[in-house]
Formats: C-alpha cells, sequence, structure tokens
C-alpha cells in the first residue's frame, strides 16, 4: 500500500520549507557581513583611519565573508596600511584583494608612487584559479597564483553523481581518497573550497574526473589454422617425419602382399589315389 496522499504530498512541501529555511539563514548571514563591512566603510569615509581599520580587521576576523567581500576587505585594509606608511601590510593587502578581485581600482587616496605600485602588483597578479587533479587516487589541489600561505584549509567533498559524498578537510595542497569514495564509479565529481585562517571563503572549484582505467594484460593472439602458437612447429619436429615414414613404408608393405595373395592360386583339392 503506497503513501497516503497528505503524507505523499507534503513531503516536497517539507523539502521545499527547509530549502526555504536554509536560504533565508544564508541570506541572513550574507546581510549582517555586509552591514558590518558598510559600517567600516562609513569610518573610512569619515577618515577615522584607526577606527576603519579595526572594523575592517573585525569584519575579516568574523569568518563568514564571501569571496567579494573578501576582496573588499583587503582592498580598504591596503589603503588604510599605506596611508600610516605600513607599505608591506599594504603591498600584501593588495595582493590579496587583487588574487581575488582583479578589477578592483586604483586607490585615488595614495599619492602616485603609491598608486604605482598598486598598478604593478595588480599586473603581476592573477586571479584565484583552484583545480583539481586526480593521480593515482590522490588528488592534487592546485590554488593557483594564491599569495603564500593565505589559503589555510581546503574542504574536499568526492562522490559519484548522486551519492553521498565522501568529504576531508586539509591544509595541504592534496588529498587522499579512499576507495569508499569511488563505490565502483569510474567517474565522481569533485567540489573544492578554500578558506582563510579567519574561515572566509576565498573560492570554489568543481571538477568532474574520470578515473583511469586499469591497464590489462595483453590477450595471446590466435595461430591461425594449420599452425601452433609455440615457436618450435610441430611441422618442423623429425618425429613427425619418421612416424610418416613409418606408416607410409607399412602401406606399401600391405598393397604387395595382398596384391601377391590375390594372384596365386592354391590348390587345395585332395589327390585321388589308385588302388
Amino acid at each position: 500500500m503506497g503513501p497516503s496522499p497528505r503524507l505523499r504530498y507534503g513531503r516536497p512541501v517539507l523539502r521545499v520549507a527547509f530549502a526555504s529555511l536554509l536560504f533565508a539563514g544564508v541570506a541572513s548571514a550574507q546581510s549582517v557581513a555586509e552591514e558590518r563591512l558598510s559600517a567600516a566603510q562609513r569610518l573610512y569615509d569619515e577618515v577615522q583611519v584607526a577606527e576603519a581599520q579595526n572594523a575592517f580587521r573585525a569584519a575579516l576576523e568574523a569568518g563568514d565573508n564571501t569571496p567579494d567581500q573578501v576582496a573588499r576587505i583587503h582592498w580598504y585594509l591596503g589603503v588604510l596600511a599605506a596611508i600610516v606608511g605600513d607599505s608591506a601590510a599594504a603591498e600584501a593587502a593588495f595582493a590579496r584583494a587583487l588574487t581575488l578581485e582583479p578589477t578592483l581600482p586604483v586607490p585615488r587616496e595614495l599619492p602616485p608612487e603609491a598608486q604605482a605600485t598598486y598598478r604593478s602588483i595588480r599586473d603581476a597578479s592573477a586571479r584565484l584559479a583552484l583545480s583539481v587533479e586526480l593521480r593515482e587516487d590522490v588528488l592534487q589541489i592546485d590554488p593557483g597564483s594564491v599569495p603564500a600561505g593565505w589559503v589555510a584549509r581546503y574542504v574536499v567533498r568526492v562522490g559519484p553523481s548522486g551519492a553521498a559524498p565522501w568529504e576531508v578537510s586539509t591544509t595541504e595542497g592534496r588529498a587522499e581518497l579512499p576507495a569508499a569514495a569511488w563505490r565502483g564509479a569510474d567517474a565522481i565529481e569533485v567540489s573544492l573550497s578554500a578558506f582563510d585562517g579567519q574561515g572566509n571563503l576565498l573560492g570554489r572549484a568543481r571538477e568532474h574526473l574520470r578515473r583511469a582505467a586499469t591497464p590489462r594484460e595483453p590477450a595471446v593472439p590466435l595461430a591461425p589454422l594449420g599452425e601452433d602458437v609455440d615457436d618450435e612447429s610441430i611441422a618442423r619436429s623429425p618425429w613427425l617425419w619418421l612416424s610418416v615414414g613409418v606408416v607410409v613404408v607399412g602401406a606399401i608393405l600391405t598393397a604387395v602382399l595382398l596384391t601377391t595373395r590375390r594372384d596365386t592360386a592354391y590348390d587345395l583339392s585332395v589327390p585321388m589315389i589308385d588302388r
């Protein structure tokens, strides 16, 4: 007996409701992060340098920012560091910002030499390009041009389409893939996420990988008709020809004997004795 109409039609409604609540929670978190960032920007616009620095650092430490928000935070932190004369911190912040968003504008608030430094960093930067490659059940993670030491954690989710994924969190650029993650599939889907030390999302990637086929043993070729598989052919064996010779000689002798017996008449009559 199938499920009742109420239960059957209630399940999709529950799924939609759960998805709506989940989306609302994510949207709410992003809204909070955006409000926090806007408050820091207001302090920046009011030229409250120290307060703005603290506000942007607090926003970064919250760990709930999107890649776009992380890029903007580092951009502002770079400008503020340059304003207070910390050129090393400014260059590091600009490199991180431009790795996530290369189109961020040149800060007009800075003097020409600082703007030139910004342009050189932008020209040398490349956008974050996460990728993953499979090598003998080891996932090799390539973060692209991410500044050294910035990515603190990778989260890798692996599984065939429609199956519950295997998930691992790693601080290295590789992850050992257990056999259970394949579940006998020739192809898998890999979802890769990168996070900074505060837990902010830096980027995501999705790859569809196919497992290399296991090499098979070469098949032994079939010998043509009339030939043997072995290198030493039977036709080359002296024993074969000796056997053939014996058979032929025996056949000839048998034929001669039969012919001789057929042509010879034997008188089997009993002679009459005269009395």
